[in-house]
C-alpha cells in the first residue's frame, strides 16, 4: 500500500491520536521499504508508548513507538540555503524532554524497548545539511532503542521565496534500532 493511500484512510479524523498515527504510518512505511520488514501500525497508547507496530508475518518483534515534536526554530527567508546548518539543539531538546518524562515516571529502565520518533517540519533538502556527528555522540548516551527524525510528505514553503513546494518526506536515523 502506498503512503498516500494510508493517509487517505486516516486523515478524515482530526484528533491527536490520528495525527500521531499519520506520523507513525510514515515511519513504518519507511522502515518496511528500507529494511524489507512487514510491519503494520496499531493503535494502543499505554503508559510507555503512543503506537505499536506488529509484523504481519510475526517474523519480527513488536515495535514500541513514542512520538514527540521537535520545537523548531524560526529561520529567516533571507538566509541562503547553502549557509544553513541544521540546528541539532531541537533534536537534543526533544530527546532530553522525553527522557526526563520517563525518568520522572520511574520508567527510564524501559527505554531500551522504545523507538523515539521525533516529528519535524523541515523542508526537503535539510537532510543533506545535517551535521549529525555531534548529535549522534550525544544521542547514543540516551537509552532509547532507536532515535529517528521524520518529516512526512507534503507541501512546504521554499526557503528562498516561501513558495509552496512538494516533497517526499524523509527519515533521519540518529540512533539505529536494528
Amino acid at each position: 500500500m502506498e503512503f498516500s493511500e494510508i493517509l487517505k484512510s486516516i486523515e478524515s479524523k482530526s484528533t491527536k491520536a490520528n495525527h500521531e498515527l499519520i506520523w507513525a504510518y510514515f515511519f513504518i512505511f519507511h522502515l518496511n521499504k528500507e529494511k524489507s520488514f512487514d510491519y503494520e501500525v496499531e493503535e494502543g497508547p499505554n503508559d510507555l508508548t503512543d503506537v505499536y507496530a506488529k509484523s504481519k508475518s510475526e517474523k519480527f518483534p513488536v515495535l514500541k513507538l513514542q512520538l514527540t515534536w521537535a520545537k523548531e526554530k524560526d529561520f529567516s527567508p533571507k538566509i541562503v540555503i547553502k549557509d544553513l546548518k541544521f540546528s541539532t539543539e531541537i533534536i537534543l531538546e526533544a530527546v532530553k524532554r522525553k527522557y526526563e518524562k520517563y525518568e520522572k515516571q520511574g520508567k527510564a529502565d524501559s527505554l531500551n524497548e522504545i523507538i523515539l520518533v521525533i516529528q519535524g517540519d523541515l523542508p526537503s533538502g535539510w537532510d543533506d545539511l545535517v551535521d549529525d556527528k555531534k548529535i549522534k555522540e550525544e544521542i547514543v548516551k540516551y537509552p532509547f532503542r532507536g532515535i529517528y527524525y521524520i518529516t512526512p510528505p507534503g507541501t512546504k514553503s521554499s526557503l528562498k521565496d516561501r513558495t509552496p513546494i512538494m516533497h517526499n518526506g524523509f527519515v533521519l536515523c540518529f540512533k539505529e534500532a536494528f
